[in-house]
């Protein structure tokens, strides 16, 4: 794994950990479009794991997340 950051053409932007050049481990998305962020585990390319979805009013989201998707 490596760490970097990655600034994406829609403008979104990636700071964490890498594997295969997938998003891998430890990072936080900042997704450009709706101004949400996520930081948390991702397993390759998707959320996976314990992780928060800050949307852009300031409410949060927390919990784990399995296959991208918040586990209720």
């Amino acid at each position: 794994m490596v760490e970097g950051n990655c600034k994406y053409t829609n403008g979104d932007y990636y700071q964490g950990q890498f594997e295969w050049y997938n998003r891998h481990g430890y990072g936080k998305m900042v997704y450009c479009k709706d101004g949400s962020s996520w930081e948390g585990e991702w397993r390759s390319d998707k959320r996976e794991g314990k992780g928060i979805l800050t949307l852009a009013d300031g409410s949060k989201q927390e919990g784990t997340w399995v296959d991208d998707e918040l586990q209720k």
